[in-house]
């Protein structure tokens, strides 16, 4: 049986050189105190790994099931939300408002990694960067864009100890040189050239995940919204 997603990127990130795994309870731990998973590139980057698991799917229909009420529609069928909405503005406010709705998670997420990598720079000696890791194997209404613009919301929001945020996930998958990938996705989230330091090293484990699972290699790094992922589109109600 394969391992799971979450098995294989922990496999991962123990092999690597100059990886320490933090070892929970740690007498330098204060009580209250958060810690995070791994110390990279000899503690220069301080790693907090989440899986994101449960659908989020009800969450927007939900949502749907409230604009219809409220509009008095009935649908049968499937069909796009421009022919749901009664117009351009409705369109609007409700592709923010499904977008917000199934993303609330994702800043619970943000919010615990942050206040998990932050004790740990704390605990450090010197300065480091820190990098959320977000894993998605089979949960195909998080789109990696959708999860991207929550976690760019979270970290323009205030300055957070999330500097970099690495996507993988196999739940949609990327065409490149005719074939369809699971290409992972790096955010650069800065606000310091000291914190860009890491951006080199972290571009190389990105490609040496890649390489590692048979992904192709040497591959620009877009920005999210230029990576055309598939599925691209979700489909509410039943």
């Amino acid at each position: 049986m394969k391992p799971s997603l979450e098995d294989r990127v922990l496999a991962f990130l123990d092999q690597l050189p100059r990886s320490t795994k933090i070892n929970l309870g740690r007498p330098e731990v204060k009580p209250g105190e958060k810690q995070a998973d791994y110390l990279l590139d000899e503690g220069r980057v301080v790693v907090e790994v989440k899986t994101l698991k449960q659908t989020q799917r009800w969450r927007g229909e939900a949502v749907l099931d409230e604009y219809l009420t409220y509009t008095g529609s009935k649908i049968f069928g499937s069909l796009p939300l421009s022919r749901i909405a009664m117009s351009s503005e409705h369109l609007a406010a409700l592709e923010k408002s499904i977008s917000s709705r199934m993303t609330r998670g994702i800043e619970k997420v943000c919010r615990s990694a942050n206040h998990q990598i932050g004790d740990e720079l704390g605990r450090l000696p010197h300065l480091a960067t820190g990098t959320l890791i977000l894993i998605n194997e089979n949960v195909p209404d998080l789109h990696p864009r959708l999860v991207a613009d929550r976690v760019v919301e979270f970290t323009l929001s205030k300055r957070t100890n999330i500097h970099y945020c690495l996507l993988i996930f196999e739940s949609h998958l990327v065409k490149v040189r005719n074939r369809s990938v699971p290409y992972p996705l790096l955010l650069d989230l800065t606000y310091s050239a000291r914190q860009r330091r890491a951006g080199r090293f972290l571009r190389v484990i990105k490609e040496k995940w890649a390489m590692e699972n048979g992904l192709p290699s040497g591959l620009p790094d877009p920005e999210p919204i230029e990576l055309d992922y598939q599925p691209g589109s979700l489909t509410l109600g039943r």
